[in-house]
């Protein structure tokens, strides 16, 4: 009787533990769909992922395929964040990479290859505008104004002064040339623009220790007209290098004239020992010389001699104070000297008659008889 009783309690115990196991196996089946459908929300949030896999792993080991199915919609939120996140990360590179050409436009006219391959340094506008800014800056400096600065000191390869200061001169014409020479006087009251557009191939003798010798020369050298140097301190027994020294200095002073002229009072011509001296130096500078046609010239008999181009004046038409008519009847008695021995030079002085007297004559005189041409026409070689 005693393992009788002994064995009922031992099935009711039993029996109560069943029952308890059971129910407690039974409302944790209920409450497992619920502890899973939380996470899943939280699956659907951009940074929640931890959760997702931890679902999965529940479901596997307590719950049926129903569950599974409840944590599958996780998965597909995956997808849609990670494409949410490309397109923030394109803007970034773009705003990135924008900067990289507007530092450096002037690398777009070195390298075309980077503008080609990325689309927005080809949009950008301020690289048209440098590519047209570039040849204007350097096209400005491109001339060299120096070359142009003063045309009549280029004097050509191998040219003599004579050649190069020469004004132009079409030719005889079949009629015996006449010069004019003109002593500029270096008066304060010369209106020397007057004399340099005086419509004759005129040339003027300056004084180059004069003052304004320069101004003069620059004046009717652009006038067109030659320029003659008229030393005034060549004294008599000179040396050889003091000869030298003083017409490299009149050369200095008077760079573009064509020829040394004889002072008409004291000049060196009739001065054999000086002449000997002055002659040779003229001829080495490539210059002509132009003297007197009196006395014994021994210059002209040494520029004969030595080659040296020359010429001679015949008449000074103005010395003594003369009327306008008594200047016309000499420029009308050269006329016809010229036409016998086929050229001759008169001279005067630029002086207010000497003006009127050129005037009249060129339109009312005999200079239809001659061909009026500069001083260096008649400078040639002698043969």
């Amino acid at each position: 009787m005693r393992n009788f009783l002994m064995g009922g309690v031992k099935g009711l115990v039993v029996a109560g533990l069943g029952l308890g196991a059971a129910s407690y196996l039974v409302p944790a089946r209920v409450t497992a769909p619920s502890v899973q459908s939380a996470p899943a929300p939280e699956a659907a949030a951009p940074e929640a992922v931890a959760p997702e896999v931890a679902v999965p792993e529940v479901a596997e080991q307590t719950a049926p395929a129903s569950a599974q199915t409840e944590a599958q919609p996780a998965p597909p939120a995956l997808p849609q964040v990670e494409p949410a996140t490309e397109p923030a990360a394109d803007p970034a590179a773009e705003a990135s990479a924008e900067p990289e050409p507007a530092p450096a436009p002037s690398e777009a006219l070195l390298d075309p290859a980077p503008e080609q391959s990325t689309g927005a340094k080809v949009a950008t506008p301020p690289q048209p505008g440098d590519a047209l800014q570039t040849p204007t800056i350097s096209a400005d400096p491109a001339p060299d104004a120096t070359a142009l600065d003063a045309p009549s000191l280029a004097r050509p390869l191998g040219a003599t002064p004579l050649q190069a200061f020469a004004a132009p001169f079409a030719g005889a014409g079949g009629k015996p040339l006449f010069a004019i020479v003109l002593l500029d006087t270096g008066a304060v009251d010369i209106d020397r623009a007057v004399w340099a557009s005086l419509p004759l191939p005129v040339s003027f003798a300056v004084d180059p220790e004069s003052p304004t010798a320069a101004e003069a020369m620059a004046l009717y050298r652009a006038a067109g007209k030659e320029v003659i140097i008229l030393p005034t301190s060549l004294p008599a027994g000179a040396q050889a290098s003091d000869v030298e020294t003083s017409l490299a200095a009149y050369q200095a002073m008077l760079p573009e004239s064509v020829a040394v002229m004889s002072d008409p009072v004291s000049g060196f011509q009739d001065d054999r020992e000086l002449a000997s001296l002055v002659v040779p130096a003229i001829g080495a500078q490539g210059r002509g010389v132009l003297l007197f046609d009196k006395g014994l010239n021994s210059a002209a008999q040494i520029a004969q001699r030595d080659g040296i181009p020359y010429a001679m004046i015949s008449k000074m038409i103005d010395t003594g104070g003369e009327s306008v008519t008594v200047m016309r009847r000499y420029l009308d008695r050269a006329v016809f000297k010229a036409a016998q021995d086929g050229a001759t030079v008169v001279m005067g002085q630029t002086l207010p008659g000497t003006l009127s007297a050129l005037t009249e004559w060129s339109l009312e005189g005999r200079a239809g008889d001659v061909t009026l041409a500069p001083i260096s026409a008649l400078m040639q070689p002698p043969q």
